[in-house]
Parts: structure tokens; C-alpha cells; sequence
């Protein structure tokens, strides 16, 4: 079944008529009437939340769409009666009847629990974070990067160059989110020519292309592919939009980054990753890649992965497993105290400093372990993770 309309069912049962004190006094078609009143809000909200916030439909994922519509439909239940009638009086002494509300009210504090929960409960399971990248301890001294392939070019960099060549096709697209590859054994920056905004995409429809830059050498001519149509994008609308497109397919996923390749013939794709959380909401493992043409849209699920991708475990992720893997080391609370055995991995601007690099096998997210004290930032070792197997390795005997 199409995702989309299985979110939207599923985010309806949040709208269950929660009056159930009219079920005790028999009266089965009142309680039907005021189901059928609930679809009238229910209906538009369920069908934004499954269109546009489109919720993986996984546990522990899903109870999101259910729970704003739950939240919903509780204020609905306790606001009604007293917007329209007087609050029942069931007795001699004139009190009034709150029956009514014991459902709603308590589906209200389950629901703050599981909030406030969202956050507390992966700390007290540090371990299985810790252990979930699997990370091998070396003590070889070896060059984590490839000098026959080093990293000339920044970003910032990349995006200058890609964007002076835009040329006579800026009134219609624009530089996309811009990522480094390795095709054919080189390192590229790559990014897709994306329409700027709506009004552009009903005119234009499709992308003319993507560019390339070499990141290998600052010397080097911008590569500008112009004669394409890519008509899935991340800048189209509608059933055109990539993630909408493989979410309808693939609900099921939790879809972690979406990322625009080249195979080694430089043909066009989109690699996302499909993930699974393991810890209440986080703790996510990477269950495989869907791969989307991104001028037809055809699209596969793959767990063995082809040679050519080397996004495969999303840059988010590799920062977590890094902090992971190094605070974790002994649990929460000796992040807090004595801090033993515990590294934390490098940061620039406040964001762990993970980066792309070509290794021995491919490409890597290279990052730098240091002390967590603020007065000892002297480099404790680094961890090299393979961006496409998810393989970690820590060489700890570093110095400096």
C-alpha cells in the first residue's frame, strides 16, 4: 500500500471518539455522532501530518502522528462539552460529572511521559550504545589517509567554483547540497542543479544536470553536466519530491540522508540510508540503501551494496557513533564524574568534526578523539569508519 495513505490511516486511529462514558449509558449512536464530528478535524490534520511530516512507520516512530493526534483529540473531548452544554450534574450536592474526562486526561499524562521519556530512557542503556559501532581498538601508527588522493579543495571552496559556472542557467537553478565522492578511484565534489523554488519547478519541471569539481586538484576545469532531466529532486514538489517519492515505497524505513551520487559511467542517482532505531528513538543501525534513478525514479532496495556508492552510513550517524563509542566508554554517569577511560571526539564550532577522507579501502569519516577535560585537548587517537560497510576502527596510540 502506498505509504502516504497508510500514515494517514494509522494517524486517524489517534482520532477515536475517547467519550466512552456515553458507551456505559448505552448510547452507542451518540458516541458514532461524535466520531463522525472528530473526522472533520481529523481528516485535514491527519492527511498534512502523513503528506508533509510523512513518520517512518516503525516503532518507536510512529506513535508521533498518533500521539499529536491523540493530543488533539483529547483537548477536543474535554473542551467540547463545556463549549456547548453545562458539565452534567449527577447528584444530590450538584457536582459535576468529570467521567468524561478520566480518558482523556489520562491519555494526556501517558502521552508527557512518553515525551519526557524520549531523552531519560537511552541513558540508562549507554552500553548498547557504546557497543553499536562494533569499533576494533588498534595500536597500529599508520597514515589514516591516502596521499595519492588527499582532500585540495574545501567545501567552501567547492561551492564557489560550482556556482561561478552556473552561468545562463542561474535564472532557473541553483547549486544543491554538495557532497565529496570518489569516482573512479578520483575525488570529485558533487552536487545537483536544483530548482530554486516552486514557481520555478511548474515552469521548468525537471533538473538540466549536476556539476562536479575536482577536489583533488584546485587547478582543475569545473565538470558542468547540463542535458539531463532529473525530474526527482529534492527542490520538486509533490509526488516529485525524492524523499516523498521513495517514502511511499518504503514507509517502513526510517529515511536518514538522502544523498546524490554518481555511478562510475557519472549517471545520476539518489542513495538513502534506511535505518532503524534500537534505543527508544535513537540509537539507529543502518539496515540497507535504497537507490532511486533520478531522472525516472526507478528505485531498489539493496543490503549488499553496489561498488560504486560510498554514502552508506549517513554523516549524523558516524558523529553518534563516534560520541558514542568514546563517552560511553563506562556509562552515563562517569561522563558526569570521573570521566575514566573516556574520550570525546574533536569538534569545530561546536559540531563534532567528522570528514570525509579516502582511506585504504574506499572512503572513510575520519575523527579526532581528545580529553573531555576543557583543559587538556591534546589528541588521545582517531577512529576511521568506513562510509560504506560501517566497519570503526580506533588507533589509539597517538600522541600530540
Amino acid at each position: 500500500m502506498n505509504g502516504i495513505i497508510l500514515a494517514f490511516l494509522i494517524a486517524l486511529l489517534g482520532s477515536i471518539n475517547l467519550d466512552f462514558y456515553k458507551f456505559r449509558r448505552g448510547e452507542f449512536f451518540s458516541w458514532l455522532k461524535g466520531q463522525l464530528n472528530n473526522f472533520k478535524w481529523a481528516v485535514p490534520v491527519a492527511a498534512i501530518l502523513a503528506y508533509v511530516y510523512m513518520p517512518a512507520l516503525l516503532f518507536p516512530d510512529i506513535i508521533i502522528p498518533i500521539g499529536v493526534m491523540l493530543t488533539i483529540n483529547c483537548f477536543v473531548t474535554i473542551v467540547r462539552p463545556m463549549k456547548f452544554q453545562m458539565v452534567q450534574v449527577v447528584d444530590e450536592r450538584k457536582r459535576p460529572d468529570i467521567v468524561r474526562f478520566k480518558v482523556p486526561i489520562t491519555i494526556l499524562v501517558i502521552l508527557l511521559v512518553i515525551l519526557i521519556s524520549a531523552p531519560i530512557i537511552p541513558l540508562f542503556q549507554t552500553k548498547t550504545l557504546h557497543e553499536l559501532p562494533a569499533a576494533v581498538v588498534s595500536n597500529e601508527k599508520i597514515n589514516p589517509i591516502d596521499v595519492s588522493h588527499i582532500r585540495q579543495v574545501p567545501i567552501e571552496f567547492a561551492y564557489w567554483k560550482a556556482d561561478k559556472v552556473i552561468g545562463d542557467l542561474g535564472y532557473k537553478v541553483q547549486v544543491g547540497q554538495i557532497d565529496i565522492q570518489l569516482i573512479n578511484d578520483h575525488l570529485y565534489w558533487v552536487a545537483p542543479l536544483e530548482l530554486g523554488n516552486f514557481w520555478k519547478w511548474l515552469r521548468f519541471k525537471t533538473s538540466p544536470g549536476f556539476v562536479m569539481v575536482d577536489a583533488e586538484d584546485p587547478e582543475a576545469k569545473v565538470e558542468r553536466i547540463d542535458t539531463l532531466e532529473l525530474q526527482y529532486m529534492k527542490s520538486t514538489f509533490f509526488q516529485k519530491n525524492i524523499y516523498r517519492h521513495v517514502y511511499q515505497r518504503y514507509p517502513f524505513y526510517r529515511l536518514a540522508e538522502i544523498t546524490f551520487e554518481l555511478d562510475d559511467e557519472k549517471n545520476p542517482y539518489w542513495v538513502i540510508s534506511a535505518v532503524k532505531p534500537t534505543v527508544w528513538f535513537t540509537g539507529e543501525q543502518v539496515l540497507g540503501i535504497i537507490i532511486v534513478d533520478a531522472a525516472t525514479g526507478e528505485m531498489k532496495f539493496h543490503q549488499k551494496i553496489p561498488k560504486w556508492v560510498d554514502r552508506v552510513i549517513p554523516e549524523r550517524l558516524a558523529e553518534k557513533y563516534n560520541f558514542w563509542y568514546g563517552a560511553y566508554s563506562n556509562g552515563f554517569w562517569n561522563t558526569k564524574f570521573s570521566q575514566k577511560d573516556m574520550h570525546v571526539p574533536t569538534t569545530s564550532n561546536g559540531v563534532i568534526d567528522v570528514f570525509a577522507v579516502r582511506g585504504p579501502e574506499g572512503m572513510y569519516w575520519f575523527t579526532g578523539h581528545t580529553s573531555p577535560s576543557m583543559m587538556d585537548k591534546s589528541l588521545m587517537g582517531y577512529s576511521m569508519m568506513n562510509t560504506q560497510t560501517g566497519e570503526v576502527v580506533y588507533y589509539s596510540n597517538v600522541s600530540g
